[in-house]
């Protein structure tokens, strides 16, 4: 791995994630006996994956080779794949789930603090926080 690894709890597991040396995002869970092993979970990201839990949802950011915000949803049977969030970003993304939404924050190429929100049917889009 070539990035800070990111552990989250989600129902009865543990799972770290980490980005690899090829810039995929791996993916290794504790199911209270044993680890699966870090498998491949795609992507061309930079920096580090953070995740969270929202509702019965588990969602995880990273930031693209292009500077955009990806996000991949666990829905409790299978992962939907990494989707942009867009932006222009040279800071990891961090996540709060927040009075039934869920936002994602990061550090524009700007200098300025960015925040996309989920309000359960769409994404607000990245607006300038300063």
């Amino acid at each position: 791995m070539s990035g800070e690894p990111f552990a989250v709890h989600y129902g009865s597991e543990m799972s770290v994630f980490a980005r690899g040396t090829n810039n995929q995002i791996y993916k290794n869970t504790w199911n209270g006996s044993s680890w699966s092993g870090f498998g491949a979970m795609g992507g061309n990201m930079v920096g580090n994956p953070q995740a969270i839990q929202y509702g019965s949802e588990f969602d995880l950011f990273a930031r693209g080779s292009n500077n955009q915000i990806y996000k991949n949803t666990w829905n409790g049977s299978s992962w939907s794949g990494f989707n942009s969030l867009g932006g222009n970003m040279s800071g990891e993304p961090t996540g709060i789930s927040y009075n039934g939404e869920l936002s994602v924050f990061a550090i524009g190429t700007d200098g300025h603090t960015y925040k996309n929100t989920w309000n359960g049917s769409s994404w607000s889009g990245f607006s300038d926080l300063n």
